[in-house]
């Protein structure tokens, strides 16, 4: 019989949580030939993210303005939204039954043989409303827990977290973790050793991703793909190309437009997202996946941390590759000055990496 593999993992409609999604599905059907879903878990908050009109401020004035923004730019959003729905049916298996609520997955989880965790930011103790369910806090019933890269999204952690998340961590048969702070974190509870594994991004080669990428008419530029780094990420950019002559295009998730760049897109999908940095020359990012697919494409890039201690995962990944030169902290943003090097050669150590977190996953 066909074992069944049940991923919990977020459902929220940004690329780096649909194409982790998609990767860590993908990699276990290749490697097991089992019976793979996402579960179907899909909160009101979650469910909202990918709506086009929605609040984003307690100031009536900002979502006034926001409101107005959004009508401007509505069909290149609506394309967006229609490219992200079309991703998540035609790309991920996820289980016939639909949960909204936490009670509804403890009180009647998805049958399974294995429930895996992961990836991003699942054990982020704050999320207060329905963290119970990416513990997996339901009765194992002879099934498998696996944690498998899930984020923390956190460097410090209080004995409140620590008391509460104990009998939930405790309960797993297979622990890893995507940043070495939440590594240490886990293996402390369970004293037992917790290995870093890599975002299952890296799990698929750059071939695998070109297969399912759309790349733009453009090519050799500089990428911006802005969560909410803002103006900081557009300096950083417009130094770059005062000495290359590069034309800079900018994907944001925020409305309002950024100056001086020559192009903004609003209407990029999982696929596009994908192609824009495999044609790029130059990426320029506060995200973490657009970190790992500059990595992945080996492309030159600049990743820019507002907050040390909400960015450990990027400092596990690029420290773990000797590319923390890459990295620009906040306060060193007017600091940088713009210099064209070459990247090391990082290859052989991310294939080590990458080699024994499937060797993890092939213990399932």
């Amino acid at each position: 019989m066909n074992k069944r593999i049940r991923i919990f993992t977020f459902m929220l409609y940004n690329y780096g949580a649909i194409l982790q999604a998609y990767a860590l599905q993908h990699y276990l059907r290749t490697l097991h030939k089992y019976d793979v879903q996402i579960v179907n878990f899909e909160t009101k908050i979650q469910s909202e993210s990918i709506r086009i009109f929605r609040k984003y401020s307690s100031n009536f004035i900002v979502n006034f303005l926001i409101l107005c923004l959004s009508l401007w730019r509505y069909p290149q959003l609506k394309r967006k939204q229609k490219r992200v729905f079309n991703f998540k049916k035609t790309c991920l298996s996820l289980t016939k039954e639909f949960f909204s609520t936490e009670e509804e997955v403890l009180n009647n989880p998805p049958q399974a043989d294995i429930y895996i965790s992961g990836s991003d930011q699942v054990f982020n103790p704050n999320n207060n409303l329905y963290w119970r369910v990416y513990y997996l806090g339901f009765p194992k019933n002879n099934s498998l827990k696996i944690a498998y890269a899930p984020s923390f999204g956190i460097s410090q952690f209080t004995s409140e977290m620590e008391k509460r998340l104990t009998p939930y961590i405790k309960d797993f048969d297979l622990l890893s973790c995507r940043e070495k702070e939440g590594a240490q974190f886990l293996s402390k509870i369970t004293q037992s050793d917790v290995p870093v594994v890599i975002d299952p991004v890296f799990l698929l080669s750059s071939g695998e991703w070109e297969k399912i990428a759309v790349l733009p008419d453009q090519k050799g530029y500089i990428f911006i793909y802005d969560l909410n780094g803002g103006q900081s990420l557009v300096d950083i950019a417009r130094q770059i190309k005062q000495k290359t002559g590069l034309k800079i295009i900018c994907l944001t998730l925020k409305v309002q437009r950024f100056y001086p760049v020559d192009k903004q897109i609003y209407d990029c999908g999982p696929r596009e997202f994908i192609g824009y940095i495999r044609q790029a020359e130059y990426v320029v990012t506060d995200s973490f996946h657009g970190t790992a697919f500059s990595i992945i494409f080996k492309k030159k890039f600049y990743t820019y941390v507002a907050l040390n201690h909400m960015s450990s995962r990027i400092y596990t990944l690029l420290e773990s590759l000797n590319l923390k030169d890459r990295i620009i902290e906040n306060k060193k943003v007017q600091e940088f000055c713009f210099e064209d090097q070459s990247l090391p050669d990082y290859a052989r150590k991310l294939n080590e990496i990458i080699s024994e977190s499937k060797t993890f996953l092939q213990k399932i």
